[in-house]
């Protein structure tokens, strides 16, 4: 399974076993929509934010679940400012944790 790397505001927390406190740094598209960015390499992540910071590695599973979860996020922005980049919008979290679970959902 894919695995993104996502910013965080401070670091991840274990609240107990499998549930974890994760501060994601969210960010606003240029039509307003809130979106979390989400990172295919370290090397993408650096270009987007060359200062560094705070970071977590989480599977394409869990942060679609994580971003389905936080009503205002419109959408995951894979690698924004870099190539490849792309968007996933909140339409498709649903259909793409059933399609990961085995189910059509149809």
């Amino acid at each position: 399974e894919e695995t993104f790397h996502v910013p965080v505001s401070k670091p991840v927390k274990k609240l107990h076993v499998g549930r974890y406190d994760v501060p994601v740094i969210c960010v606003r598209t240029e039509a307003g929509n809130g979106a979390v960015p989400a990172f295919t390499t370290g090397e993408h992540l650096l270009k987007w934010k060359p200062e560094g910071g705070l970071y977590t590695s989480i599977t394409g599973r869990s942060l679609i679940a994580m971003a389905e979860g936080m009503p205002a996020i419109s959408e995951i922005l894979v690698n924004p400012n870099d190539i490849p980049r792309g968007r996933i919008p909140r339409s498709d979290f649903k259909r793409m944790l059933e399609l990961h679970q085995g189910r059509s959902g149809t």
